[in-house]
């Protein structure tokens, strides 16, 4: 009985520590830098970046390599049009955890 329950608790405890990792907010600013890799990675800076991360560094946000090229030539078009026009644009991205390339991984963008 108590090596079941403790089976349990474990498994809550993993299970609810893994799924916190993912996209959990969200901020509405100025783009003030874009930058482009051959690599496919996209870096970006807001005009009030976040100061601080748990694990992430904060410099930019990144759409990193990985992301499908139709998801990062859309969430570039989108940068690239608020950028020019110096609009606000609304990312949602993980303030918890989810790093991508050490940066802070952007979930979206629109």
């Amino acid at each position: 009985m108590r090596i079941s329950r403790f089976l349990v608790i474990v498994g809550t405890l993993f299970f609810t520590t893994f799924t916190q990792a993912g996209y959990d907010a969200n901020m509405s600013e100025k783009v003030i830098s874009v930058m482009t890799y051959s690599s496919g990675s996209v870096l970006f800076r807001l005009e009030n970046q976040p100061q601080s991360h748990p694990q992430c560094k904060t410099d930019f946000f990144t759409i990193p390599a990985s992301t499908k090229d139709s998801i990062t030539n859309r969430f570039l078009s989108r940068l690239l049009a608020a950028y020019s026009t110096k609009e606000k644009i609304n990312i949602g991205f993980d303030s918890k955890g989810d790093c991508a390339e050490g940066r802070i991984r952007v979930h979206r963008i629109g």
